[in-house]
């Protein structure tokens, strides 16, 4: 597990856990570093204003289902 805190936890089965980590730490970092290195890297890009804030719109969307996730599936 990416978290031991998740790793010990009693809330829910292993898949269920690995499915809410991958939406709420590794599709971010990975939204993230997909924008550092195609976006970014060409200097004077103009799809760099136009894609701003749609990226960081997803970025924060796939945050909250990862945790949503994470929440809703959890075991009492």
């Amino acid at each position: 597990m990416p978290c031991p805190l998740l790793d010990r936890a009693r809330y829910g089965t292993v898949a269920k856990k690995w499915i809410g980590a991958a939406l709420g730490f590794l599709a971010p970092l990975v939204i993230k570093v997909g924008w550092y290195v195609f976006v970014l890297a060409d200097e004077g890009s103009g799809a760099d204003p136009a894609l701003r804030w749609p990226v960081v719109a997803l970025t924060f969307v796939v945050t909250l289902a990862g945790a949503g996730y994470l929440w809703r599936t959890r075991r009492p």
